[in-house]
């Protein structure tokens, strides 16, 4: 006797499984079977089932672009944080060294003694205020710092 739990399969591509389950089993239909794939060969089978050479080339030209695209990006990064950084040191540079200018102004503000200086240029040098003919006003049109290179103009 046959096992019965084995798949039989016919000449005509139909299965027929024998295994009944239970006194009521259904009658099943046979199954169609699939005919098998056939292989394509040459020119049509190297187009269809892999990729072509121009591709490949494609594909590899796409890659290293974007691997270099993203190096540069890096580096880019990395130049943008170098940047910030500096800027950073500078600007505390900046600010001590404005730190120690103002102290250097104070120092010098005090050491300076107005009415000393008033005392020996009438006392001792004979200064004496000008008279209001002697004072020309002088406006120049750009401002800013001045330096004299020549006359002030009269009148």
């Amino acid at each position: 006797m046959a096992n019965l739990n084995q798949e039989r399969i016919y000449r005509n591509g139909y299965t027929y499984s024998p295994y009944v389950d239970g006194s009521a089993a259904p009658v099943l239909e046979p199954e169609r079977r699939r005919p098998p794939v056939r292989r394509k060969t040459g020119k049509r089978q190297a187009t269809e089932e892999g990729i072509g050479k121009a591709f490949a080339i494609f594909l590899g030209a796409m890659i290293i672009m974007i691997f270099a695209s993203i190096i540069v990006y890096i580096k880019t990064q990395y130049d943008l944080t170098s940047v910030q950084n500096r800027i950073e040191t500078l600007e505390v540079e900046l600010n001590t060294l404005r730190a120690k200018n103002d102290a250097a102004e104070i120092r010098l503000n005090k050491s300076i003694d107005l009415d000393e200086i008033y005392r020996v240029a009438t006392e001792e040098l004979g200064m004496i205020y000008p008279s209001g003919e002697q004072v020309v006003y002088y406006s120049r049109s750009d401002g800013g710092y001045v330096r004299q290179y020549e006359d002030v103009p009269k009148g």
